[in-house]
């Protein structure tokens, strides 16, 4: 893919983009800009490792570009930042194969804070190929970013209705014939994106109209940091609601509290966070839980969730934790609740193309039992739902069942 600046010699009028374009369009400062069109921000970062809250950014790219509100046409980069960090730690192997970055690339380094802080703030929202990985790590290092939405170029269009058997960037790439000097680079990354959002889907507009039109038909599917902390506040009320279900507290409840609260501690200020966190700390402070402890702790519990619930097992979800590597070959799958990515079907393929098996109940043979981001009715009213039930009958028993969210599953398409 090459890179050029436009220009029209003294006279400077706004350009006129060629659809499908077959390079990026780079804009001039001098550049004169339509008022009217849109401005967005693309982001890619390359990691030490997938875990946002223990792994490190070392590499992002920016770029800041415009389009038509109208029809999705992007007319090219505005502005744009590709910058190094130096990680707290050395870069793993496993994170080297994938994006080639060595210790020595990045010794030193530090990115540019106020110049990628000002190109967020200039966009209207916010663009990456897995936006769910991609924010969190952004986040960490620009709270800015957590105030913008985000929207996602691979749950974001329809491509296995278009024919496309994967959503990866890699494969879409290939499917499109774009080629890329190097894959899994930030800021070549984000060019051959912008280029394939570029091209012409069946409805005879650009993909990226797609993008804009999925956002105004489904907001709920985008990630929203507001509605994150929601859907944490109602996690731990459904753990709340579940661990005072049989009308007592085990000491092994009370540490999986206490460790949800530790690993969530942006619901702590909010109720019934900061109702609960207090007491748990002082409970769990001294290395021993006793009887009376116990006790006094399901008062305030069942005070907190409005009584003793009924039989339905409410949605405090019961990931694991740490968050296992998910493996696509020859590994069984099971999907349940709605998902950002895409349909049940579009995501049961990708696990098929991988080489895995996927089967519509768990079973004891089921190696993963993956939960979707979005819920229906029944969800919304903080129910398990009967798969995470019997998942978790199975792995009482004994049986070595992975429950991963949505989030995490997407991570591990970009790899396998």
């Amino acid at each position: 893919m090459g890179l050029f600046n436009w220009f029209s010699g003294e006279k400077k009028q706004t350009p006129e983009v060629k659809y499908p374009p077959t390079r990026l369009l780079y804009f001039d400062k001098e550049d004169p800009i339509d008022p009217d069109w849109g401005k967005a921000a693309f982001v890619d970062v390359e990691t030490t490792g997938l875990d946002p809250t223990t792994e490190e950014i070392v590499e992002l790219s920016i770029m800041l570009f415009a389009y038509d509100k109208g029809n999705g046409k992007i007319f090219g980069v505005l502005e744009e930042y590709t910058g190094r960090r130096e990680p707290s730690k050395p870069i793993p192997k496993e994170a080297y194969k994938i994006h080639g970055i060595t210790d020595k690339e990045v010794k030193g380094k530090q990115l540019e804070y106020n110049r990628i802080e000002s190109l967020i703030q200039k966009a209207e929202f916010l663009v990456a190929h897995n936006a769910s990985f991609d924010r969190e790590f952004v986040s960490n290092l620009y709270p800015v970013a957590n105030q913008k939405q985000w929207r996602c170029s691979m749950g974001g269009v329809a491509w296995r209705k278009y024919g496309y058997k994967s959503a990866s960037l890699q494969n879409l790439l290939q499917d499109h014939k774009i080629k890329v000097p190097q894959a899994h680079r930030a800021n070549l990354d984000i060019e051959a994106t912008l280029l394939l959002l570029s091209q012409i889907s069946e409805q005879g507009k650009p993909y990226f109209f797609e993008i804009l039109q999925y956002n105004n038909r489904m907001p709920n599917r985008y990630i929203d940091a507001k509605r994150i902390d929601e859907r944490k506040v109602d996690e731990l009320i459904g753990i709340c609601k579940g661990i005072t279900a049989d009308g007592f507290l085990t000491v092994e409840e009370v540490q999986i509290l206490a460790k949800w609260l530790e690993n969530n501690k942006n619901v702590i200020s909010k109720w019934p966070g900061n109702i609960l966190a207090e007491r748990i700390k002082e409970i769990v402070s001294d290395g021993i839980i006793y009887e009376n402890e116990l006790t006094e702790l399901f008062e305030i519990l069942k005070k907190t969730m409005g009584g003793i619930p009924e039989l339905n097992l409410p949605t405090g979800l019961p990931f694991d934790n740490p968050e296992p590597e998910v493996i696509f070959n020859g590994k069984v799958f099971c999907f349940t609740r709605e998902f950002s990515y895409g349909t049940r079907d579009e995501c049961e393929s990708e696990v098929i193309n991988r080489g895995g098996i996927v089967q519509s109940n768990p079973t004891r043979k089921t190696n993963y039992l993956v939960v979707g981001s979005f819920g229906n009715e029944e969800w919304i009213h903080s129910l398990y739902g009967r798969k995470i039930e019997h998942v978790i009958r199975q792995k009482s028993k004994g049986f070595p069942i992975a429950i991963v969210s949505e989030e995490h599953w997407t991570k591990h398409l970009e790899i396998y």
